[in-house]
């Protein structure tokens, strides 16, 4: 990753081939003469100048050990006004670099790359993103009482959890909002959103907001509302919702969910409006709701494992679906919907290769 290393007192850099670097002086010392400098640099050929009291040569690991440089295998020089010039990139791994002195600087960015991203930290919760761009997680984030933790009113927003969590507490709201407004045109992944007063995603409108949204890799845990709740034109990959205090994932129409797994939540475990395509999915125990709801129609439910729900699939509406090669076990009422369902079995050879299977409790 390409990152600016910050120690101590900043001296002038200079930026070649992409790479922004500064080398410093130690806190309250100044930096040496510029002739000093350039002798000193003769004798680190492969490693980055500490401009300390004395200056000092800082090595690049052999391994990729936490905390150091790794590899470096880049050209530096010094000018004779000391500013110090880089060609090639600086890498990484997450917890910075460690300095001669054992100080470690901790703001280089986390292993992955974050280069050309916005950082979002806990300083910046409860943070309202008002503007197109990148954002990235940095650190762990907690929410403030009486806030949603992230809002989002722009169009055109990429958030990167980055891995992290992003969690609620007592009087908390949601823990990402997206406002209602047609072709938000937002992709949300990769992180956790748990213990939130309302529910863990809301971007909601129904049938009639279109937001072109992507959520992906999210896991949303015990939120006391829905896990994820989203208006039409959204996709849902590869999420699990669990524990949620009402439905685990829910959006609207022109949707694809895929995917996902639901588990244990307060009500239904997916449910959907019209004309969306919910495969591969695994969804389980929801003892008085239904694994997948479809209010409406014209809607492929295909492949789906459900399990342990008062209905395994339920469509509501009077338009053609197909709900075929799901497997519903333990359920009370197996499949619920007035046309587009395939035979249902309970041998799994009778049942291919169109049909659905129903295992008895």
């Amino acid at each position: 990753m390409k990152t600016e290393v910050m120690h101590s007192t900043w001296i002038p850099a200079v930026i070649l081939g992409g790479l922004s670097i500064a080398l410093l002086a130690s806190e309250g010392v100044a930096a040496p003469p510029p002739q000093a400098l350039q002798s000193i640099h003769r004798d680190c050929a492969r490693s980055v100048l500490d401009q300390g009291n004395p200056p000092q040569c800082l090595r690049a690991s052999s391994v990729p050990t936490l905390g150091q440089l790794y590899p470096l295998g880049i050209a530096f020089s010094v000018d004779p006004d000391g500013n110090t010039s880089a060609a090639g990139e600086v890498e990484s791994r997450e917890g910075g670099f460690r300095f001669p002195d054992g100080t470690v600087q901790i703001t280089a960015a986390p292993f992955g790359g974050t280069a050309g991203r916005i950082p979002i930290s806990q300083a910046d919760i409860p943070l309202t993103i008002s503007a197109p761009g990148s954002y990235v997680v940095v650190e762990p984030l907690s929410g403030v009482s009486g806030f949603d933790g992230i809002l989002i009113t722009s169009d055109d927003v990429t958030l990167d959890l980055n891995g992290f969590s992003l969690s609620g507490g007592a009087g908390t709201l949601d823990g990402i909002r997206i406002t209602s407004s047609p072709s938000r045109g937002v992709l949300l992944q990769n992180g956790i959103l748990r213990d939130w007063g309302g529910d863990g995603v809301d971007a909601a409108g129904g049938e009639a907001s279109e937001h072109a949204l992507t959520l992906r890799d999210l896991t949303v845990i015990a939120n006391t509302g829905n896990g994820i709740r989203a208006g039409s034109v959204v996709d849902v990959h590869a999420c699990r919702a669990e524990a949620n205090g009402s439905i685990g994932i829910q959006v609207g129409g022109r949707c694809v969910v895929e995917g996902n797994e639901s588990r244990a939540n307060g009500s239904h475990g997916i449910q959907t409006e019209n004309s969306c395509s919910i495969r591969d999915n695994f969804v389980w125990d929801h003892p008085s709701g239904t694994g997948i709801r479809v209010i409406g129609g014209a809607t492929v439910v295909l492949d789906n494992l459900i399990g342990q729900c008062a209905t395994g699939v339920e469509v509501t509406g009077s338009y053609q679906c197909f709900v075929a090669r799901n497997a519903a076990n333990f359920c009370t009422t197996a499949f619920s919907a007035p046309s587009g369902v395939g035979t249902v079995a309970s041998d799994p050879s009778s049942a291919l290769p169109w049909g659905n299977l129903k295992i008895d409790p």
